[in-house]
């Protein structure tokens, strides 16, 4: 949105003295291909705005900076921890960081890790990385097939209920599937509803639910796989760290392959 009224604006005067917020920071980049990089860039040296940098992580995957190092000199830097956020929470007050490691196939390993007595989001791998099955489709009806039997399932939404063992109903969304067969859309437009969304007890998702999903009454985040990037990493413990009530621990786990040797 900035960079397209950025684009229309003529007389960038517009926004001098003007305070310019931007969240999500590490989409913007020194390359000079970046949109929203050379806005930035425009606004601090054509004009007297003042610009927020907002960003859980600092970093960029691909290892182009984010900023030039002059334009980086230009602000007042603020370190906000999770644990000074959890200080500033009325109900969540604790977060566990985890890794546990797998032999053989992380889909025999992951049904130890899940806890149906908690709001998770379970992320699986990516089909191209060692620890991937390649082939999501049989590992998300392996993840359904450990939490319970089929009771129901949305047509319109592709909202799952099952049934546990232990006779509890639990209501999953599925946006890996959901996504091959055009049913994706409806699903999240589904979890937009806060009551829709109050009755979801578990998300497994591939690439979805990390930037900008809130999901406040998260508990759990079980992420099955490497990340190579230290910026999802950091979005995805975001996903489970919202305060909500009854919520006093959030949890995030790293299920990986067993190191070699």
């Amino acid at each position: 949105t900035l960079v397209y009224f950025y684009a229309k604006v003529k007389d960038r005067n517009v926004f001098n003295k003007a305070l310019v917020a931007v969240d999500e920071f590490h989409h913007v980049s020194q390359d000079t291909d970046n949109k929203l990089g050379n806005v930035i860039h425009s606004l601090m040296t054509t004009t007297e705005a003042h610009i927020i940098a907002m960003t859980g992580s600092y970093f960029r995957g691909d290892t182009i900076p984010v900023l030039s190092e002059e334009d980086e000199a230009k602000f007042d830097r603020v370190i906000y921890t999770y644990y000074e956020q959890l200080n500033g929470y009325k109900y969540l007050k604790s977060l566990g960081i985890d890794y546990a490691f797998y032999d053989g196939s992380w889909i025999n390993a992951v049904e130890l890790l899940i806890d149906l007595d908690k709001k998770t989001i379970i992320h699986i791998p990516s089909v191209n990385s060692r620890e991937s099955t390649h082939d999501k489709f049989n590992e998300v009806n392996k993840l359904i097939d450990y939490i319970g039997k089929l009771v129901s399932k949305e047509a319109d939404t592709g909202i799952i209920t099952l049934k546990t063992k232990q006779g509890k109903t639990i209501k999953v969304a599925d946006l890996v599937s959901n996504a091959e067969n055009g049913v994706q859309s409806n699903t999240l437009a589904a979890l937009r509803d806060p009551e829709v969304l109050n009755s979801i007890d578990i998300i497994i998702a591939l690439g979805m639910a990390k930037e900008g999903f809130d999901w406040p009454q998260c508990e759990y985040a079980l992420t099955v796989g490497y990340r190579s990037s230290l910026t999802e990493v950091v979005q995805i413990i975001g996903r489970a760290t919202r305060d909500y009530p009854g919520k006093e621990h959030a949890q995030f786990t790293n299920l990986l392959a067993m190191p070699c040797g």
